[in-house]
């Protein structure tokens, strides 16, 4: 588009902080590709009967993350045999609060667990997911919910729950602004004015408050079920609905991109404000949904008459003393 600094499906002509991003994107999907791989390869391996020796829980900040954003790590030693001969090994997985990784290795020291190895050098080894899902479910569960008990500790604040409500009118508002222009812009050689770049700036202003209160909520963004964990409270069809625009931002912005690398910048047209428009969509709806699910469960979970969080069961507050509201 004239007068634009870059074409959406020009990639020469993108900002050096995109191509970073792109850059640090595929490099996060490094790690998991490498699990699966492990994963997959170890499922052949012969088995045997190991020990849990002990449990540990580490926290670790992600890659440019604020000290805010650790994730918590929990870990355990085991033990095994192998023609006689001793081996150690570790097992270790990602969570969102230290109450999860706490209420993940409770009673786990001293129990037994399968462990794969490698035939041809048995001091490699790995423990698979079903071995872990066998392990936790011989033990009785754990009286409150780890998520429950990190809400009671790391509570929303009051003031803020009661101006979520109009963040989450400025993250729909913004919403259906931006299908207009991408309805528009996709059955149309429609140009935008000028103002609808204000989009991009309505984009921080309903993100930011969505993701600090996740953070409140479920600890660290960094955890890989963050979105599962952080739309609890909002109905199916709000999450089903963000897959399905995250999927449409892939099906236009894929096909644009590939065939930007074969032709010169499009001059007008769908190629610019539609994957703008596309890309604001994910993130006021992302927006949204997480107001939603933090205010209705917020508003559903025990406080006290003066807004203390309580903890389940309670009657009365732990600070001020004051019955406790079930519903406010």
């Amino acid at each position: 588009m004239p007068g634009h600094f870059f074409h959406w499906t020009a990639p020469q002509t993108w900002p050096w902080f995109f191509d970073a991003w792109l850059a640090l994107t595929l490099l996060g999907f490094a790690k998991p590709i490498w699990r699966w791989f492990r994963r997959n390869r170890a499922e052949t391996w012969p088995a045997t009967q190991g020990r849990i020796e002990s449990t540990a829980i580490n926290e670790r900040k992600g890659f440019l993350t604020n000290a805010s954003s650790k994730a918590s790590f929990a870990s355990f030693t085991y033990s095994y045999e192998v023609g006689g001969t001793k081996y150690v090994g570790a097992y270790e997985k990602q969570f969102g609060t230290d109450e999860e990784s706490d209420d993940f290795l409770r009673d786990l020291t001293g129990k037994d667990v399968m462990v794969q190895y490698n035939p041809g050098k048995p001091s490699r080894s790995f423990v698979l997911n079903s071995s872990i899902s066998s392990l936790l479910s011989s033990r009785p569960p754990s009286a409150a919910s780890p998520l429950e008990i990190h809400r009671y500790w790391n509570p929303v604040p009051v003031r803020l729950i009661r101006v979520l409500p109009l963040f989450e009118i400025l993250a729909i508002t913004g919403f259906l602004s931006s299908v207009l222009v991408n309805v528009r812009t996709l059955s149309s050689r429609w140009t935008p004015p000028n103002y609808v770049w204000g989009l991009h700036v309505g984009i921080f202003l309903v993100f930011s408050p969505a993701i600090f209160v996740a953070q409140k909520r479920v600890g660290s963004p960094n955890r890989k079920d963050f979105w599962k964990v952080v739309l609890k409270g909002a109905p199916d069809w709000m999450k089903y609905f963000l897959y399905a625009l995250f999927a449409y931002a892939a099906a236009i912005g894929i096909p644009s991109w590939i065939r930007a690398m074969q032709q010169p910048p499009q001059v007008s047209g769908f190629s610019d404000w539609g994957e703008f428009s596309v890309i604001w969509m994910v993130f006021y709806w992302a927006s949204f949904a997480i107001l939603y699910a933090a205010i209705h469960q917020e508003r559903l979970s025990p406080r006290c008459v003066n807004g203390h969080p309580a903890a389940p069961g309670d009657n009365f507050c732990g600070q001020c003393g004051q019955p406790i509201v079930r519903n406010w």
